[in-house]
């Protein structure tokens, strides 16, 4: 699988048509499938869309797997330092234009000061995963919902995930 979620298409016969509906061709989830992925937009999607299983292959699930490690109290301190990274990132191309650059050298600064709380806890590879997770899916909720996965199996390549 290339990190989509895979879909079946069926053609419906309704005995009432759908009111704006203009064609009869409908997309279902085929059952509880795992969705393979190996780069952070996908994991990112998937955890947003809140897929049943994630087999995560690659360095990816290395890192993952640090990522997951981390204890409660580490994670809040971690994730306020991911949100203000992300944030700093994301709102760089939306507004450089507008201030002339001022927004530009705001964002380094807050990437210089929150960056490092994240690298302590998690390390340097897991915490650059966690922001580009953070800002694929437009910020750290997707990486919140990663802790309501439960690991199901581990082997030197690959981290299978499935929901609680």
């Amino acid at each position: 699988m290339d990190g989509s979620i895979k879909y079946q298409y069926l053609l419906m016969k309704l005995s009432k048509p759908i009111s704006g509906a203009k064609t009869n061709l409908y997309k279902l989830r085929v059952g509880s499938m795992t969705i393979q992925v190996n780069n952070e937009k996908d994991f990112s999607n998937a955890l947003k869309s809140g897929e049943e299983s994630i087999e995560i292959v690659g360095d990816l699930a290395k890192k993952t797997i640090r990522i997951r490690a981390t204890g409660k109290v580490a994670w809040g301190i971690a994730i306020g330092a991911i949100g203000i990274a992300a944030y700093s990132i994301i709102s760089i191309p939306v507004t450089a234009p507008a201030t002339g650059g001022t927004t530009v050298i705001a964002g380094v600064t807050a990437n210089l000061v929150a960056a490092p709380a994240a690298i302590v806890i998690l390390g340097g590879p897991a915490t650059y995963t966690a922001i580009a997770i953070a800002v694929a899916s437009g910020g750290v909720g997707a990486l919140t919902s990663l802790r309501k996965y439960k690991e199901v199996s581990r082997t030197s390549n690959s981290l299978i995930l499935k929901r609680r």
